[in-house]
């Protein structure tokens, strides 16, 4: 369904290390008075060759500074991280601002010292703070109050129940505000919740599904780094191999391998995949996977159409369809917790975290 990209990226590293090579003897090899214009030739397929992609400002620049640098081998070692030389990342799309009055314009201060949060309503707002401890408060009013002690991985259901995952392993389920707390599973690295079921995934990467009380355990998968059930028939699993499949009963059926993070959209059959290159390609039904963005972070998709691209960089961009479709929503959006930063409550509301731990929320215009 998606094709790897491995093969084309060992074969562009191979010509780039070549040409590296090469370079030197083929601007000495000609006698001091050698065609300068040959040689500018010479530079300059090269630097088209490790300058990225320069129908972008980014690759643009890269390729202006190797051809107008007084040290074209220096620069060519920056921009690809050669012997331990390491330049600034090179942010695209320069220039790029929310909508007047939207986005970044529109921030509202809910938490600080944020480790974790979720919504369910954008009103009523769940945060892990600094210390582990779970917080619940109502938007607007002063009635934050913890819900449980230690907390690393939470949800909070449709039919208002919360499940909590403490700092031991153990997983609770308890009331909304956190009473009457009961333990589901021990061990737990995740997990989620499909009406009366609770799908766990263990430490040691078994899968299970089991009643919410702890009951009825039935052992799904193995070698499990990620999963998303879809119904009570069908799950997807991506292996800890890379591997993304798609579990429906007793059958199995390959997706795409070298993926790092998918989501699946049940309504319009769309799987995101974010390859282990950082690119983030879609698909629909059975038609031609498509590209969305490079060098992504995080996302999240809020249709088959609509999705929230965290960027390397730390900024984030509301895509509908891909990139040339982009409008920067924020930046400074704190990247590689492994916690999710930034929810999408609808195409409208948005929820980010930024690299100062601020929890903020903002709106986008109508019409996106």
């Amino acid at each position: 369904m998606f094709q790897s990209t491995k093969i084309g990226l060992v074969w562009r590293r191979t010509i780039v290390l070549t040409a590296l090579f090469l370079l030197p003897a083929l601007l000495t090899a000609r006698p001091a008075q050698a065609d300068d214009s040959l040689r500018m030739k010479q530079l300059r397929l090269l630097c088209v060759q490790l300058s990225g992609d320069l129908t972008e400002p980014g690759g643009i620049a890269a390729f202006r500074r190797c051809l107008t640098t007084h040290n074209p081998l220096n620069e060519i070692r920056r921009d690809n991280g050669i012997g331990g030389v390491r330049a600034p990342r090179i942010v695209d799309r320069l220039g790029a601002a929310p909508p007047p009055g939207f986005g970044r314009d529109t921030r509202n201060n809910l938490a600080q010292q944020v480790q974790a949060f979720q919504t369910t309503d954008g009103k009523i707002i769940y945060v892990v703070a600094a210390d582990g401890r779970l917080w619940r408060s109502t938007l607007g009013t002063k009635d934050a109050r913890v819900v449980a002690p230690s907390a690393t991985v939470f949800r909070v259901t449709n039919d208002g129940h919360l499940f909590v995952q403490d700092h031991n392993g153990v997983l609770w389920r308890a009331n909304a505000d956190g009473s009457n707390r009961l333990p589901v599973d021990q061990a737990v690295a995740d997990f989620q919740t499909l009406g009366n079921a609770v799908y766990v995934r263990h430490a040691d990467g078994s899968l299970w599904r089991e009643g919410a009380d702890g009951s009825n355990r039935l052992r799904i998968d193995a070698g499990v780094k990620a999963f998303q059930v879809i119904d009570p028939h069908t799950t997807f699993v991506l292996g800890a191999d890379g591997k993304l499949w798609r579990d429906s009963d007793n059958s199995r059926a390959p997706v795409a391998d070298a993926i790092r993070a998918f989501q699946y959209v049940p309504n319009g059959d769309t799987m995101y995949v974010l390859t282990t290159a950082d690119g983030l390609w879609r698909q629909a039904a059975k038609q031609k996977a498509e590209q969305v963005d490079h060098d992504v972070a995080a996302f999240r998709a809020a249709d088959m159409n609509l999705v929230f691209v965290l960027g390397k960089d730390g900024r984030l961009w509301q895509e509908l369809g891909n990139r040339d479709q982009a409008v920067l929503i924020d930046h400074n959006v704190l990247i590689g917790t492994g916690q999710p930063t930034f929810e999408v409550l609808d195409a409208h509301r948005v929820f980010v975290v930024g690299d100062d731990r601020k929890l903020w929320a903002e709106t986008m215009p109508p019409g996106r």
